[in-house]
């Protein structure tokens, strides 16, 4: 398990290098940040529906 949360990390830093190599540098703060709180509410989303999904 831990070996895939180590290359779901590795890939995500990839992409995220490859994606502000196309971003002026004064941007990439705000890219940056938008991108961890999309991923945020992405994770909290997929938690309530898998603790919607469980519960009977």
């Amino acid at each position: 398990m831990e070996v895939i949360m180590v290359h779901e990390a590795a890939r995500e830093q990839a992409i995220t290098i490859a994606i502000l190599e196309f971003i002026p540098m004064e941007q990439h703060d705000a890219v940056t940040q938008r991108m961890e709180d999309d991923g945020t509410d992405a994770c909290e989303s997929d938690c309530k529906a898998n603790t919607e999904a469980v519960e009977p």
